[in-house]
């Protein structure tokens, strides 16, 4: 019972934000808590570009329109996907 409460106060103090990228064609909603955790990240396109990051689950994001414009960029090892606009 104490994990579930535990979600539901979590859930309470999520905010959601909405973005797109510069073109517009990708709109998306994202929730987080009031104190977001955004990192910088060192992939060569947001290093140079000086682009931050904020990791959500999955169910605390909604791709609204734009999934045809989407185009994955993988660095280094290659563990991790960047999305990015292709546009």
């Amino acid at each position: 019972m104490e994990n579930n409460m535990q979600t539901i106060e979590e859930n309470k103090a999520r905010i959601w934000y909405t973005g797109q990228c510069h073109c517009g064609n990708i709109k998306f909603e994202a929730s987080a808590t009031h104190n977001l955790t955004i990192t910088l990240c060192n992939c060569g396109i947001c290093f140079k570009s000086g682009h931050q990051e904020l990791m959500v689950k999955e169910e605390h994001f909604k791709l609204h329109c734009g999934q045809e414009f989407l185009k994955p960029y993988r660095f280094g090892n290659c563990i991790a996907d960047h999305t990015f606009c292709v546009v």
